[in-house]
């Protein structure tokens, strides 16, 4: 790139991306979005109608022969992203891709492979790093505030009762709701309190569905090599809309993150904050929760400059936009994706062996025999009950 020529940013998956990355990529003077590409056509004629972009295609290689795309968002389900991510890389382009960031370990490593042997970027867009909230954490955290960490618990549900099984509980994508939420969660603890040293887990298939192939239930009990202690519940057998709560312990003070304002609004589609409270000794309660608007009634009430500030999904793509116009190395890059992915198939594997599992993974897990088996094996419990 030369001169005042903005970057030009072709996306690939138009799905949920209309919601969350496209309306992101369209606030940025230094970039702009030129193509998007998907073979629904209902998905393209939308995005036609809602966003100023030039080009729609209906599949990858024609966005990637765009001469005018500089770098590729990828946002296609997890399964497609080692073929996308290496397709792009061979042509030079950066990419952002979409969490998780692939189904296995092996398809990370070809992942990361095809981007350093062609020089590429390749960011994981954990967008959650980028909340207001869970960074405020991050430097109360790293600066001692709430003292030596011994304990994170997280609980994130939410109910898809009644809902109509989608392409997220296929086989083929080799993971569920743990794969898609609960590798934000790992990022997230991986971020404030080191690697991982061992993990055990329980995960559930088909209660939600019984045409359902992934876990729509699982529940992980993860120590770190710091010797924090972190357990997860994600599911969506919840019959709360969507509740999200963090609780991180350490000797000196407890700070909550969750029961959000908004009640059953989803986060990631909002600017306004989760509520956080810190706790000491059992007596003292501190609202520190980062209000956008405080001290400011103007800003309170400008939703485009809240949105373009403070929506997550702006404030990572505006990071992978940096790293690619100043040779910056992202804060989320493939090494970081792939040891989240490593956790996701160590719980796995721990369900299907009723076993502590320790990192770095000495196996590759069929996935698709896993998580058949342990489907099976909640069927059968189910036939003798």
């Amino acid at each position: 790139m030369t001169g005042n020529k903005k970057l030009g940013i072709g996306i690939v998956g138009l799905g949920s991306s209309k919601f969350m990355q496209i309306p992101a990529l369209a606030s940025f003077p230094n970039a702009e979005m030129i193509a998007g590409a998907d073979p629904i056509k209902s998905n393209r004629d939308w995005v036609k109608e809602h966003y100023k972009i030039k080009r729609l295609y209906s599949d990858i290689d024609e966005l990637l022969e765009d001469k005018e795309v500089d770098v590729v968002v990828i946002a296609t389900m997890t399964y497609m992203h080692r073929e996308h991510v290496i397709k792009a890389a061979k042509i030079k382009k950066h990419i952002m891709c979409e969490k998780p960031m692939a189904p296995i370990i092996a398809d990370c490593d070809a992942m990361i492979k095809a981007c350093q042997e062609n020089d590429v970027i390749l960011m994981i867009n954990y967008n959650k790093r980028f909340v207001e909230c869970f960074k405020l954490a991050k430097d109360m955290i790293d600066e001692g505030v709430l003292g030596e960490i011994y304990e994170i618990d997280v609980c994130w549900t939410q109910s898809e009762h009644g809902r109509k099984m989608d392409s997220r509980g296929s086989l083929e994508n080799l993971g569920g709701v743990y794969q898609d939420h609960g590798s934000h969660v790992i990022d997230l603890c991986r971020w404030w309190v080191g690697e991982v040293a061992d993990v055990r887990g329980e995960c559930l298939v088909g209660v939600l569905n019984s045409e359902r192939c992934v876990d729509d239930l699982a529940a992980a009990f993860i120590r770190h090599q710091n010797g924090t202690i972190v357990t997860h519940h994600i599911n969506l057998c919840d019959h709360r809309p969507n509740h999200e709560m963090y609780t991180i312990s350490g000797n000196k003070a407890t700070l909550t993150i969750g029961e959000d304002i908004l009640g059953t609004q989803m986060r990631y589609f909002s600017v306004e904050p989760y509520k956080m409270l810190l706790y000491r000794n059992g007596k003292s309660v501190e609202d520190v929760t980062p209000h956008p608007y405080r001290g400011s009634e103007d800003y309170r009430w400008n939703i485009d400059c809240m949105k373009n500030e403070l929506f997550s999904f702006t404030r990572s793509m505006n990071h992978f936009i940096d790293c690619v116009l100043n040779g910056k190395r992202p804060l989320i890059d493939g090494q970081c994706g792939r040891k989240t992915i490593e956790v996701v198939q160590s719980v796995y594997y721990s369900a299907w062996k009723h076993e502590t599992v320790t990192l770095p993974l000495k196996e590759t897990p069929d996935l698709a025999k896993v998580l058949m088996e342990i489907k099976a094996s909640k069927e059968n419990i189910a036939r003798r009950d």
